[in-house]
């Protein structure tokens, strides 16, 4: 058995207070590897285990920005980022990403970085675009591509809020579904007034 060595970098952490609650971010020296919603389901721990660190260092309440978040270029572009979408701008440059998951999930996370601003599609979709561009005729399922859409770790930035059910219902979105409804309903607003 191969044992994979994890590398480890200091984790910064700040809280981001949007108009849909607090955020919570997290960033490495290679990029944003977490931004959950307050309250979302037990995405703490998942961070934590992805990242080989102790849940004690995850924030917990309100977290202040301080002088070692400061030397997070990651964190600093993403509160940016964020500013920007949530005064009706589209951003055009994503922030750095520290992604960790399985090589199928990332493959998700970067299709759905595809999904253009205001719009949404499908899972059934997105399973056939990835089957597209991999081009050597394995089949893709729908139902693993939303188990791969629900562990997305960076929500809003990495728009997994912009997949729907095939009948054009909501589905599930770890930050709830009154959130994805508001964050569909604010894009359509942006786009509309454009």
């Amino acid at each position: 058995m191969i044992e994979l060595e994890k590398k480890m970098f200091p984790v910064y952490f700040a809280t981001y207070s949007s108009p849909l609650g607090k955020i919570s971010l997290a960033a490495n020296t290679e990029g944003l590897c977490g931004a959950w919603f307050e309250n979302q389901a037990h995405f703490e721990e998942k961070l934590a285990i992805r990242l080989g660190i102790s849940t004690v260092d995850l924030p917990h309440g309100d977290i202040k920005r301080n002088a070692s978040l400061q030397s997070s270029q990651s964190i600093l572009l993403t509160c940016k980022w964020l500013d920007a979408y949530f005064a009706g701008e589209i951003p055009t440059a994503l922030p750095p990403f520290s992604l960790h998951g399985t090589a199928f999930q990332e493959e998700v996370w970067a299709q759905l970085t595809q999904i253009p601003y205001g719009m949404h599609t499908t899972y059934g979709t997105l399973a056939h675009q990835i089957e597209t561009q991999r081009n050597d005729g394995r089949r893709v399922s729908p139902r693993a591509v939303g188990s791969a859409v629900a562990r997305n770790p960076i929500s809003i930035i990495i728009p997994c809020h912009r997949v729907i059910g095939a009948n054009g219902s909501l589905t599930g979105y770890a930050g709830g579904l009154q959130r994805k409804q508001k964050l569909l309903a604010f894009e359509q607003r942006t786009i509309g007034v454009m």
